[in-house]
């Protein structure tokens, strides 16, 4: 029996590299003076998933575009972009980036364009961002409504409440969209995607754009070739487990009046590499709403003092599930928000499109607000021989019926 001096001592070193994690075991056994060391060298391999950036700037002059809405009227030689009213006309922007390097299969983290200042603006300005939903699309034509013409994603993107553009030449973060990640996610899982395709984007009018106050100017390709729009783009490879999850929320109708129905729909959508399994989407409803019913495509859902579980089951890579969730809208005027979150048994690469908000008004209703329906009972003498009267009150948005 060795001396406790003696003893076998048994140490762990941990020693990590970029992709191998090694653990030495060390066994110093004192025997006469003489140390042996006995070493036992185990790996662990990890594969980390790879950030990359990737850019992509407009590269001739009929890769942007203006489109008039009133007529169609293409302009593909403008020495600027008006975003989206140039004076009192409004219009669509279309902006084309070739050979965007980016492969079939990864994880898009953040994707945004990048504008430089033509003319100062400073109205307030909301602009709406679809893609054309096609795997390699060509350059704008002279042909009227080449721009709206065109498929557009599901996915679209509100760069709402653009700051101020102070000063020309400027290309900072009040020049650059928001995170427009998923629109190009939705590009590149089109079956025809390829690495170094094209990509367009469209700028329309949102919410409350109506007028020549709704502005905002930035360089063209024909006016700058150095400031011309440009694509940034960072994903990352997926690690090979993984499930990569994104959630919406759409309402209905937006405003809504006082005590009435209001609808939200949420889509649960799984963009691989993995099939996703034990899907869950969980939500917490706007303090003063009523919960009437929640109704998933898939699965089952569940409802308790405000708080929504809806277990959906196994996603497939691109399939969508679908929850209809129906209350009555707060009692007061106001502002609500519904948010919700999706989750899964996989591990999640690109958690930030896991979570979805959604902002409903709610409006007052004009009791004096009535409609009358006027009918002819017969007789050819073209009198109006019914006439009933229909408070707005009793109208159902959700089902387009009256009480």
């Amino acid at each position: 029996m060795p001396s406790a001096a003696q003893a076998p001592r048994i140490s762990i070193d941990k020693m990590l590299t970029d992709s191998l994690q090694i653990r030495t075991a060390r066994r110093n056994d004192f025997v006469a003076g003489r140390a042996a060391l006995a070493v036992l060298l185990f790996a662990v391999w990890t594969l980390p998933a790879a950030a990359v950036t990737v850019t992509s700037q407009v590269s001739a002059n009929n890769d942007d575009a203006e489109e008039r809405i009133s007529d169609g009227d293409m302009d593909r030689g403008s020495s600027d972009l008006e975003l989206v009213f140039d004076g009192g006309t409004e219009q669509l922007v279309g902006v084309r980036f070739d050979n965007v390097n980016v492969p079939a299969g990864v994880v898009i983290t953040n994707a945004y364009i990048q504008f430089t200042t033509d003319e100062t603006d400073s109205g307030t300005t909301n602009v709406l961002i679809h893609g054309q939903a096609d795997p390699d699309p060509p350059q704008f034509q002279n042909d009227d409504f080449d721009i709206s013409s065109r498929a557009a994603t599901a996915a679209t993107v509100s760069w709402n409440s653009i700051p101020s553009w102070n000063t020309v030449g400027e290309q900072g973060n009040n020049q650059r969209t928001p995170n427009l990640a998923t629109i190009i996610s939705e590009l590149i899982a089109d079956p025809g995607w390829a690495a170094n395709n094209a990509m367009v984007f469209v700028f329309g009018a949102g919410s409350g754009c109506v007028s020549s106050a709704c502005q905002r100017t930035a360089e063209s390709r024909n006016g700058s070739n150095n400031d011309a729009p440009q694509l940034v783009v960072e994903y990352s490879t997926a690690p090979p487990d993984s499930a990569d999850l994104r959630i919406s929320i759409v309402d209905s109708p937006d405003p809504v009046d006082t005590g009435k129905l209001l609808q939200y729909t949420l889509t649960a959508t799984n963009n691989g590499p993995l099939a996703a399994t034990g899907v869950t989407v969980s939500g917490t409803l706007p303090a003063g709403v009523g919960f009437v019913s929640a109704n998933p495509s898939q699965g089952s859902c569940t409802e308790s003092g405000g708080s929504i579980s809806c277990a959906l089951g196994d996603l497939a890579v691109g399939n969508s599930a679908t929850i209809n969730i129906v209350v009555t809208a707060p009692g007061s005027p106001g502002s609500i928000n519904f948010s919700a979150a999706v989750s899964a048994n996989e591990p999640e690469p690109a958690p930030g499109d896991n979570t979805a908000n959604e902002t409903t008004t709610v409006t007052s209703l004009n009791q004096d607000q009535l409609c009358y329906l006027a009918a002819d009972a017969g007789g050819g003498n073209g009198g109006d021989d019914l006439l009933t009267q229909i408070d707005t009150n009793d109208f159902d948005p959700l089902t387009n019926e009256t009480d």
